[in-house]
C-alpha cells in the first residue's frame, strides 16, 4: 500500500469475493460486517431480508480513526483514501449467492437466527444521512392502445 492510500475500502456485492480477496493481503483487515455482528454495531433486525440493519454511526466511532483495509459491501460507506469495487459475472454471483456460506476460522459456528449472512444499512434520516427508500413492487398495469381518430 502506498503512503497516500492509508485507508482502503472493499466493497462490492455480497458474494463477489471481498473476504477471500483481502485474506490473501499482508496486514491488517477490517471484516466490517464481523465487527458490526460481534461488536453489536447494528440498530434493527430486519426480517424481511432475514439481516441486520448496521448502525453506521456506531461503526464509524467504533473504527475511530483507522488505518489499513475495511472489508464489507458496506466499506464505501466510510471516508477512505481509496475505494476498491469488486465485481463478477451476474451468472457467477447467482450460482456463489445459492450456495450455503462456508464456516471459517473467524466464524465457527452460524450467526443467531435472524442475524441473516449480511448486515445492511438502512437510513433513517439521522445526522444528515442519505435516504435511502426501500423499493416497493409496483402493480402491474394494463396499457391500453391508443385509438387513432380518422
Amino acid at each position: 500500500m502506498s503512503d497516500d492510500a492509508e485507508r482502503v475500502a472493499v466493497t462490492g456485492t455480497p458474494g463477489t469475493g471481498k473476504t477471500s480477496a483481502t485474506t490473501l493481503l499482508d496486514g491488517p483487515v477490517v471484516h466490517l460486517n464481523d465487527l458490526i455482528r460481534e461488536a453489536g454495531l447494528w440498530s434493527d433486525r430486519d426480517e424481511d431480508r432475514d439481516s441486520l440493519v448496521a448502525d453506521l454511526d456506531a461503526v464509524r466511532e467504533a473504527l475511530g480513526d483507522w488505518t489499513g483495509v475495511v472489508e464489507s459491501h458496506l466499506a464505501h460507506h466510510l471516508d477512505a483514501d481509496r475505494v476498491v469495487v469488486l465485481r463478477c459475472h451476474p451468472d457467477t454471483l447467482a450460482d456463489r449467492l445459492r450456495e450455503p456460506l462456508p464456516f471459517t476460522r473467524r466464524r465457527e459456528s452460524p450467526p443467531p437466527r435472524g442475524g441473516g449472512r449480511y448486515p445492511h444499512y438502512r437510513s433513517r434520516g439521522r445526522r444528515g444521512s442519505p435516504q435511502y427508500p426501500r423499493p416497493t413492487a409496483a402493480a402491474p398495469r394494463r396499457i391500453r392502445p391508443s385509438r387513432s381518430r380518422s
